[in-house]
C-alpha cells in the first residue's frame, strides 16, 4: 500500500524528535504521549490505517521512521543505509516531505500534525493556539531563557547559586514575564527560584571549573547554549543585556517603529546591536547553510556576485549573514527562522550596516538592479 504524504509527515515527526531515556533507550516524542515506539504507532493508527492490519500499520510507519533516520545527524538511531553506508534514496513523497519540513520547528510541525492528520483526536490545544504537552509539565527552557540563566551563572558564586538569592529570584521574576510560553499548566511552579536554582545547578555539571558534581539531565539545548558562549562571556552578556531590553519594552508597551535613523535613536541603536548578534550565532549560520544549496552558499544574494568565480577556492566561505526580520518581542517567541536571513558579500553586508535602519536590503536590490 502506497504511502500518503500525511504518513511521511508523522513519520519525520517520530524520526526527528524521537528520543533517549535515562538507560540509553530510544524511546517516541512525548507528544505522542507513550513511552513505548508501539503506542507511538498505534497513536496513529485510526487516522493513518486506511485499512491496514494493526501488525502491517506498525512495520509500515516504523520502516518509514527508520527511512529518515539515515538522513538527519542528530537522529538517535542509524536508520536505512545502502551498501556503501550513504543514507537510503527516500521515495518521491517522502523527499518532498523532508525538504519541506525538515526545518520546521517542533511544535509548529506537530500543529501541522494536529491539522492534517489527527483528523479523530479533540485537539483542545488548537483552541489555546498552542501545542500542549500530553502531561502538565511546563515548558522546556527556550534560547533567551538560558542565555540569561547562563549570564547569571556567570556572574555569581557557587555558594550564591540558592533560590533565596537576590539574583535567583529576580531572573525568576524576569522570566516569568518573558511571555516566549503561550502554555503554561503549572503557573506557580513555572520558572520558580527554585526552578531557576535547578538550572543554575545543570550549568555547574557542564562546568569544568566547578568541582562538585551539579545536576544532570540539563537537557540538548542547555548544552549547546553552554558551549557557545562558555568562552564569551562578553558577547553573552551582551545577549542577555539585548533581551532584556527587548522584554522590559514589550511588557511597558513602549517598542517603537523604527527610526528614519539609527545614529539618532537608541531603540535602532539596541535593536541594530541585537541583529549583530543574531547574524553572528554560529548556529543561525549553519541551519542557514543546510537550507540552501550549494551556488547559494557563495553567490551574493543582492549583488549576485559569485565568490569563487572571482577569488577561486579562497571565495568558497566568503558570504556573511544578515538579518532581514523583524525586531520585536515577538523574536523572542519564534526563534530564528532560516528564511529571515540573506547570504551577502562583505561590501554589500557593509552597506547595509552603515545605512541600518534608512535603507532596507530591498532598496539596494532595487538600485543594483537598476545599474
Amino acid at each position: 500500500m502506497i504511502r500518503s504524504q500525511n504518513f511521511w509527515l508523522v513519520a519525520l515527526f517520530l524520526s526527528k524528535f524521537g528520543d533517549l531515556n535515562k538507560a540509553n533507550k530510544s524511546v517516541p516524542p512525548q507528544e505522542v504521549g507513550g513511552t513505548l515506539w508501539k503506542d507511538a504507532y498505534q497513536y496513529f493508527f485510526n487516522d493513518l490505517g486506511e485499512g491496514r492490519t494493526t501488525s502491517s500499520f506498525e512495520h509500515s510507519l516504523k520502516n518509514a521512521r527508520d527511512a529518515f533516520d539515515s538522513h538527519l545527524k542528530k537522529s538517535t538511531r542509524i536508520g536505512w543505509k545502502d551498501l556503501r553506508g550513504r543514507a537510503a534514496i527516500l521515495p518521491k513523497e517522502a523527499l518532498y516531505v523532508f525538504k519541506k519540513y525538515k526545518n520546521v520547528e517542533r511544535n509548529d510541525l506537530w500543529k501541522e500534525i494536529q491539522l492534517s492528520v489527527l483528523k479523530t483526536k479533540n485537539n483542545n490545544s488548537l483552541k489555546t493556539e498552542q501545542i500542549a504537552s500530553p502531561s502538565s509539565k511546563n515548558p522546556n527552557w527556550v534560547r533567551q531563557e538560558l542565555i540569561l540563566a547562563l549570564d547569571l551563572y556567570f556572574d555569581l558564586d557557587q555558594g550564591q547559586m540558592h533560590r533565596s538569592n537576590e539574583k535567583v529570584i529576580a531572573l525568576s521574576d524576569l522570566l516569568r514575564k518573558l511571555s516566549v510560553h503561550k502554555h503554561i499548566p503549572d503557573i506557580k511552579k513555572f520558572r520558580n527560584p527554585s526552578g531557576v536554582a535547578r538550572r543554575l545547578g545543570n550549568f555547574k555539571a557542564m562546568d569544568s571549573g566547578y568541582t562538585g558534581d551539579g545536576l544532570s539531565n540539563s537537557g540538548k539545548l542547555a548544552k549547546i547554549i553552554f558551549d557557545e558562549f562558555r568562552m564569551h562571556r562578553g558577547r553573552l552578556k551582551e545577549e542577555a543585556e539585548l533581551i532584556k531590553q527587548i522584554a522590559n519594552k514589550a511588557v511597558e508597551g513602549k517598542l517603537a517603529e523604527p527610526a528614519v535613523s539609527y545614529t539618532s535613536s537608541k531603540e535602532q541603536e539596541f535593536k541594530y546591536n541585537y541583529h549583530k548578534n543574531l547574524e553572528l550565532n554560529p548556529l543561525t549560520f549553519r541551519v542557514k547553510k543546510q537550507s540552501i544549496n550549494n551556488s547559494e552558499l557563495i553567490t551574493c544574494f543582492l549583488c549576485k556576485m559569485n565568490s569563487q568565480d572571482v577569488y577561486g577556492t579562497l571565495g568558497s566561505d566568503l558570504m556573511e549573514l544578515h538579518y532581514v526580520g523583524n525586531i520585536d518581542e515577538t523574536s523572542l517567541t519564534s526563534g530564528f527562522n532560516p528564511e529571515d536571513f540573506i547570504l551577502v558579500c562583505p561590501n554589500c553586508h557593509k552597506l547595509l550596516d552603515t545605512y541600518y535602519a534608512i535603507i532596507t536590503y530591498d532598496d539596494l536590490k532595487n538600485i543594483l538592479s537598476s545599474k
